[in-house]
């Protein structure tokens, strides 16, 4: 494609993730938990052709600091997952470039004792904690949205996911009539949801009071001029499934209040 001997759409690729010892993802991952190693791994990376560098959850500070450093000296940006051991505010300040997800923590806006009640609970559970906390009128949710806004951060929210997450069921999903175009193997193996992604049922209301406050916050991200990304983050059935997803995305970043035009731009 890039050679113009076929036609397709232009690829951007990071290749391996950079992540903390253990990796969540093991086959995917180059473990970079010194500084000395995150050098090696993302020369090495840029060496083979890769245009961008991906940072994962156990990522520390000082080795995203040796990342980003080594990363912006060849021309290549840094974007990922905000590390659990800091937040959105502290990886935009030490030069992440683009953000996947919308992971706001409790540390970013909530005294630190109730914070830390909660920032390390299971994905599901602690996005519905948290947004019940959140005030989106709060000076420090201003203030973190300028830091978006001012850094020209993109933001690459994946609302699929967190919808799939916040009000959907894994075995809707397996219903979907999108899933026509997949083998049933497929959708049997999809229909339970990862451990992550399970729901307390006494979490429901609240989880689903809490995405459409993420929501909002997109809204109000687009308004303040943060670049925002259309992304989808993995394959699976119904509105996750290629090109669907993305279509989904798309309506999501409009109910979240973006112009027609920003959806498009995103």
């Amino acid at each position: 494609i890039h050679a113009a001997r076929r036609q397709g759409p232009r690829v951007l690729f990071s290749g391996y993730v950079l992540d903390g010892n253990p990796p969540l993802w093991p086959d995917l991952s180059l473990i970079t938990d010194t500084q000395e190693r995150a050098v090696s791994a993302v020369n090495f990376l840029i060496d083979q052709g890769v245009d961008s560098i991906k940072i994962y959850n156990s990522i520390t500070e000082p080795v995203l600091v040796a990342i980003v450093r080594t990363a912006h000296k060849r021309g290549v940006p840094v974007l990922g997952h905000v590390p659990r051991s800091m937040t959105m505010t502290r990886a935009v300040e030490l030069g992440v470039d683009g953000l996947e997800h919308i992971r706001v923590t409790g540390r970013e806006l909530l005294p630190l004792e109730e914070a830390n009640k909660i920032d390390f609970l299971p994905f599901v559970e602690r996005e519905a904690l948290l947004c019940q906390r959140f005030d989106l009128e709060s000076d420090k949710m201003k203030d973190l949205i300028s830091l978006l806004a001012e850094r020209k951060i993109f933001l690459d929210p994946t609302l699929t996911v967190d919808e799939l997450s916040s009000l959907a069921s894994y075995e809707e999903q397996a219903k979907d009539p999108n899933n026509r175009f997949l083998p049933r193997n497929f959708i049997n193996e999809s229909e339970a949801a990862p451990d992550v992604f399970r729901l307390p049922p006494e979490l429901k209301d609240a989880a689903a009071a809490g995405f459409r406050k993420r929501l909002q916050f997109i809204g109000m991200c687009g308004r303040a001029g943060v670049q925002i990304i259309a992304g989808t983050d993995g394959v699976g059935t119904g509105t996750l499934l290629p090109g669907f997803g993305l279509h989904h995305e798309l309506e999501l970043l409009a109910q979240a209040g973006l112009t027609p035009l920003q959806v498009i731009q995103a």
